[in-house]
């Protein structure tokens, strides 16, 4: 296969392929050296040939982002709903069917073949189903009148989760292929403007790297090392220390996301440089239920923090997910 010659291959494409961040600190980086020598006409026009390209990446990076939050908020919903399916729900229905059919009895395996197998173990959709089909036998039974009412309800609310959060899974598809594309069209507007350098400087190269930061080209890095998720269960009065990597840049403008189950204990989160640390006057607080975004400096993050702790000081089990990301530059 034959190699290109690396002055015919597009450094901003291939650098930030699976990175979009690291092509948002490109492009804002370039877009400020460039504005900032606009008194040169030549200068001035590769930045307004550039910037409407890198405001409409912006855009699509925010958008990305934000459908990024909500799937993951809806993912923590259906995976609540369908915890609770799994234990009262079905516990529940079993109890009111054997107060009227004997468990083992004909109708009992009638309305429950494999037991809880069905409802805890399967797929999702397989878990529909089998509410689906719940409901659908106990019609037979006009004695189990009510327990039908309450499956087709709770058989409503499974529908309805999930589809809300298979919507938000295609939206957040949906942005990413936008940006996508808009990438690929701001990486060429960078190798454009490179070149347009080169040939502006070509008696004086240095004169034009000066446009751009070299190490944010060249460091290898992904969107997931621009980001940190994290996700645990944690028992009453209790805590987790995370460890942030040291491949994530933090910041006091990275954006830190929470969202605790329903259900759960009252949780507080906070930065610290030591996993003794039981507090914090500039922790978040999430409630259950609630999903909160804060950024790195309105939670009191300093140098020397480098470890997250996540405290329950709730009466119940509380599960969560964490999701940071490193600050645009």
């Amino acid at each position: 296969m034959k190699r290109n010659w690396i002055y015919f291959s597009n450094t901003f494409e291939i650098n930030t392929r699976k990175a979009y961040a690291k092509m948002l600190k490109i492009g804002n980086d370039h877009d400020s050296r460039l504005n900032g020598d606009t008194d040169d006409p030549d200068i001035l026009a590769l930045w307004n040939y550039l910037n409407p390209l890198l405001l409409v990446y912006r855009t699509l990076f925010s958008a990305w982002q934000s459908s990024l939050y909500h799937r993951i908020s809806r993912t923590l919903i259906l995976t609540d709903t369908f915890k609770l399916l799994g234990k009262p729900w079905i516990r529940d229905w079993e109890l009111k069917v054997y107060n009227i059919f004997s468990e083992d009895s004909p109708q009992d395996k009638a309305l429950f073949p494999k037991k809880r197998a069905p409802f805890q173990t399967a797929s999702y959709e397989e878990r529909i189903i089998a509410v689906k089909t719940l409901g659908q036998s106990m019609a037979t039974y006009p004695e189990l009148a009510t327990v039908k009412a309450d499956v087709d309800a709770k058989y409503d609310i499974l529908v309805a989760v999930r589809d809300e959060q298979k919507q938000a899974m295609q939206m957040e598809g949906k942005h990413l292929d936008a940006l996508e594309a808009q990438r690929i069209v701001l990486a060429k507007a960078l190798y454009r403007n490179l070149g347009s350098l080169m040939v502006k400087f070509y008696e004086e190269p240095t004169q034009g790297e000066r446009f751009f930061d070299l190490s944010l080209i060249r460091r290898s890095k992904t969107d997931s090392d621009s980001t940190m998720n994290y996700s645990g269960q944690l028992n009453a009065d209790a805590s987790t220390v995370v460890a942030i990597s040291k491949k994530f840049e933090l910041s006091i403008g990275a954006s830190f996301v929470f969202a605790n189950s329903d259900g759960g204990g009252e949780l507080h989160c906070f930065f610290a440089a030591s996993a003794s640390a039981t507090d914090s006057a500039n922790k978040a607080i999430i409630l259950p239920g609630e999903t909160v975004e804060v950024t790195a400096g309105e939670m009191g993050w300093s140098d020397s923090d480098n470890l997250f702790i996540v405290r329950n000081v709730g009466t119940v089990t509380a599960e969560f997910e964490l999701t940071g990301t490193e600050a645009i530059g």
